[in-house]
């Protein structure tokens, strides 16, 4: 923009000190762990909130971690997400309105179950205790602690609950086992499906990222702008400390059948390693097949794995139209039923659980991805996404034939599921494998909306 003025769109220096780090940065940290927590007492509560603003009058031993780039890695992050019980539970003065970008929230993520398929075997009767249908409404915060070693996990988790707990603020909800959530990272960045992951994030305006294809996102797409552009009415209270630069999350567990995957791929009559590429859309190594559709080839290094559209594959003729990754992310090739693609969504996501061991067969063991998905509308991106692209028949309208459902992430059943790639390859037959085990809608409030609610 000319004569030095800043561009509305773009995220500003002075923004990075209010937007919550986990929102425009992928930590590579080992450890994380989620508290859910209850509010007990909402003016400790209140208390609580404010020793978690960095910088604050009464900041505490711990505060959430801003997206300020850092001069030297600290030993753990903190983000903290609010659902709108938890909102309400507090007194503050939050209604959001009646508009429909604000009534997910409102109604949460057991009432919106259907509508992101969370059906059959991932419908919350089957969830966590925590956040089964019995105890949402007690579902206020989520804390997700990262940390980069074991040892500096329990030492923060311990100080956590201190702050969290003084005065009777607060108690953390049951998973079951324990009262938190565990993720761990894989050896090389891999998920349980032996995918490399987190190579396509979104590039948003005024955040300096790798080079990618395509273009940067504008800031209201993922933090919240009161900006006429923006595809969604600010919410009430109209008061831009509130609602300014705050982003809304889905915070999910997703348990990974990875027995019946591989299964599954052993059992095809084509090369397993060739249809794990064709369900993906890439090759484990994070190879896409856009760049390398014969073979897997030597891994491609980062600033390279991102530079590619489909426009030069209509029929899928390398990149199978119905594959994972060209579904979540269609990278404007395909047609939309909105006027302009504003759907993508920054994913910040851990696996849990320890790696599948092929020696062992089925095993019991839950193992899969906890973590959030990130937007500054929950039904025009994380649900929009789940809807008609995950789970989606006709999910490119410029594609004479039905897609079926994603292959890795969709709601599939043995007796209807169907994947096709071109020119004559097609299976059918496998499962869901991949189950909802928990899910929160979340606001991921800006430092100084955590300043201002604890205030109230």
């Amino acid at each position: 923009m000319s004569n030095g003025a800043q561009d509305p769109n773009a995220i500003q220096p002075e923004d990075l000190e209010e937007i919550q780090g986990i929102v425009l940065r992928g930590y590579t940290f080992e450890f994380v762990r989620h508290f859910v927590l209850t509010i007990e007492d909402a003016g400790a509560f209140k208390r609580f909130l404010g020793s978690l603003v960095p910088g604050g009058p009464s900041a505490g031993p711990l505060t959430v971690t801003s997206a300020e780039i850092w001069t030297e890695k600290p030993d753990y992050t903190l983000a903290i997400g609010l659902s709108f019980a938890g909102i309400q539970a507090l007194g503050v003065p939050a209604t959001f309105g009646n508009q429909f970008q604000y009534q997910a929230f409102k109604q949460g993520a057991v009432a919106r179950s259907p509508i992101v398929f969370d059906t059959g075997a991932s419908a919350p009767a089957n969830w966590v205790p925590c956040l089964a249908p019995s105890s949402a409404a007690a579902a206020h915060a989520v804390l997700t602690l990262y940390a980069k070693d074991a040892e500096t996990l329990e030492a923060r988790s311990e100080t956590l609950r201190g702050m969290f707990g003084q005065g009777g603020a607060a108690r953390a909800l049951s998973f079951g086992a324990t009262d938190y959530f565990d993720g761990r990272a894989l050896p090389d960045g891999m998920v349980h499906f032996g995918y490399a992951d987190g190579i396509s994030q979104p590039n948003v305006m005024g955040v300096p990222r790798p080079p990618d294809k395509q273009q940067p996102v504008p800031a209201y797409e993922v933090v919240l702008r009161n900006t006429p552009e923006a595809p969604y009415p600010f919410p009430t209270p109209d008061d831009e400390v509130f609602a300014k630069n705050s982003s809304f999350g889905a915070f999910r567990i997703l348990e990974q059948d990875v027995y019946g995957f591989e299964t599954y791929l052993e059992n095809s009559l084509v090369d397993k390693e060739l249809l794990a590429a064709k369900f993906c859309g890439r090759w484990r190594n994070g190879n896409p097949l856009e760049l390398s559709p014969d073979a897997p080839g030597d891994p491609l290094p980062p600033d390279q794995l991102t530079e590619f559209d489909y426009f030069g594959d209509p029929e899928g003729l390398r990149c199978p139209i119905g594959s994972h990754t060209r579904r979540a992310n269609p990278r404007d090739a395909e047609s939309f039923p909105s006027s302009k693609p504003d759907h993508r969504i920054v994913r910040r996501a851990m696996p849990y659980g320890s790696a599948w061991d092929p020696s062992q067969g089925k095993d019991d063991i839950s193992r899969g991805l906890v973590g959030y998905f990130i937007g500054a509308s929950l039904e025009n991106q994380f649900e929009f996404i789940m809807q008609r692209w995950i789970n989606g028949q006709n999910f490119a309208l410029n594609f004479s034939e039905p897609q079926g459902n994603d292959p890795v992430l969709g709601a599939n059943d043995t007796g209807a599921s169907e994947f096709e790639y071109p020119p004559n390859g097609k299976v059918s037959g496998f499962e869901e494998f991949v189950t909802t085990r928990g899910g929160l809608y979340c606001m991921l409030p800006s430092l100084p909306s955590l300043a201002w609610m604890a205030s109230r």
